[in-house]
């Protein structure tokens, strides 16, 4: 296609994501009315890039803050199973615990996987 030149070493194109992720989240990102499970991920993203680069001091610092928004959410604790036995208890459940789909299904999954990679 002809765009191997963009990129001289795969450090280019790790320095290039980094810098659009974190121009992406903003400085004042956990100023904003609540966090979400995409701030949790992007910290994920972070770290990883962060250990690409052997930034060790970094990529600790982001796996702390991925774990802190995964706690401040509230995706360690287990949730009612879908759908509910009765449509009352639907109507029941608080705000905190109706979340959609996806991002119920990205906070496990990024809590599984943070977990996993700080065992």
């Amino acid at each position: 296609m002809g765009k191997e030149h963009l990129f001289s070493t795969s450090n280019a194109l790790v320095d290039l994501c980094r810098s659009v992720c974190l121009e992406a989240r903003g400085s004042g990102y956990l100023e904003r009315e609540g966090l979400y499970v995409y701030d949790a991920a992007t910290s994920y993203y972070l770290l990883t890039m962060s250990s690409f680069h052997y930034r060790w001091q970094a990529a600790d610092l982001y796996l702390g803050e991925c774990f802190t928004i995964i706690r401040a959410i509230g995706f360690y604790k287990t949730r009612p199973s879908y759908p509910p036995a009765d449509f009352g208890a639907r109507a029941a459940l608080t705000s905190e615990q109706d979340l959609n789909f996806i991002d119920e299904e990205v906070g496990r999954r990024v809590f599984w996987t943070v977990y996993v990679t700080a065992r």
